[in-house]
């Protein structure tokens, strides 16, 4: 009986933490659109000033120009075909959060399309706080997880934005994906000085613990593990050193390995 208790404790506080957040992870996707906004009406501007030039190339016969104009208006089109179906994507998302839905199916993806999406969502942080992100995949493609994909996004991008806020200006974020045996090893590491001990010995422990003092929501890593926990069957914890940095691990199991 008490299991069951328990069970329907960490339930609710996903739940609470999902609700609770949801209208800063609405704006968040959406500030984070500016970025491939901004890069589609860059393109509208050149695919413009190429075709200018191959009006011009027109008359005087050159070939090697218009060919040339071409290729980058090509280019420009593919960026924005690629910008468009992505941004599709999170939008179905955002409406399926709204909707109080579950966050994504269950399925089984590649650590790889989880890295690509975490890289177009931090850009916003990363560039305000003018640090350097560095990803490092060693997985093989073929090799698959099981859980929420748009979860470990998010559980992702909160690390990667603690680390951010952590340093202030001017950190370095490594974030490393590795095979260990039957698991996928995520990692997160900063060197912005590390958590105090009295919070490292609670942070995993207390969903009302938080890094960020005052200004903290007081639920981010706690909903984090809880997360990884429930929706990946996973484990989560970290190594930090008062005055050095902070190192989030996060193992999923392995799911299916295709030929």
């Amino acid at each position: 009986m008490q299991q069951d208790d328990k069970e329907k404790t960490q339930s609710r506080l996903i739940e609470q933490a999902r609700l609770s957040s949801l209208g800063q992870k609405v704006g968040s996707i959406f500030h984070d659109m500016c970025s491939p906004l901004i890069s589609i009406e860059d393109s509208a501007y050149f695919i413009k000033m190429y075709t200018e030039d191959i009006i011009k190339a027109l008359e005087t016969n050159s070939k090697d120009k218009i060919l040339a104009s071409i290729n980058q208006i090509v280019e420009r089109c593919n960026r924005v075909d690629a910008r468009v179906k992505f941004m599709k994507e999170m939008r179905n998302t955002v409406i399926a959060q709204s909707k109080q839905e579950e966050m994504c199916k269950w399925e089984k993806f590649a650590p790889q399309s989880v890295l690509e999406k975490v890289k177009f969502f931090a850009v916003e942080d990363i560039r305000e706080h003018k640090c350097t992100l560095i990803v490092e995949n060693t997985v093989d493609e073929n090799v698959k997880i099981y859980g929420k994909e748009v979860s470990l996004i998010q559980v992702l991008n909160n690390l990667i934005t603690n680390s951010a806020e952590a340093y202030g200006k001017n950190g370095k974020i490594e974030v490393t994906v590795v095979q260990k045996d039957d698991v996928i090893e995520f990692s997160v590491k900063d060197t912005a000085g590390g958590m105090p001990l009295e919070v490292q010995s609670k942070i995993l422990l207390n969903e009302m613990v938080t890094t960020k003092g005052q200004d903290g929501n007081g639920i981010g890593v706690y909903s984090s593990y809880l997360i990884i926990k429930d929706y990946f069957k996973g484990k989560m914890w970290f190594e930090s050193k008062e005055g050095g940095g902070t190192t989030f691990f996060i193992d999923i199991p392995i799911a299916v390995k295709t030929a």
